[in-house]
């Protein structure tokens, strides 16, 4: 599915990885997708205190909160998802 943007997560913790079809690189698309992972680990009593993304998530900084957004440069890639893609 060549031009289908995906969200890939990872955490660093329990090196779980998660894949969500986003659909579309909209603000509400990249909030559902994202609000299904954080759902997965409310349920399992693990709470997610930092995202680390790239520039297209700036827009639902505000909508994390409590969670810390942290966004890399516009020439960087989010390192451990590049290590293990």
């Amino acid at each position: 599915m060549q031009g289908t943007p995906f969200l890939n997560t990872i955490s660093e913790r329990i090196c779980f990885r998660t894949v969500e079809e986003l659909g579309a690189r909209t603000y509400k698309c990249i909030l559902n997708a994202l609000q299904k992972v954080i759902n997965v680990y409310d349920s399992r009593e693990l709470h997610i205190q930092h995202i680390k993304a790239d520039s297209e998530f700036e827009c639902i900084r505000e909508s994390v909160l409590p969670c810390l957004l942290h966004i890399c440069a516009t020439s960087e890639h989010v390192p451990a998802v590049e290590r293990s893609i």
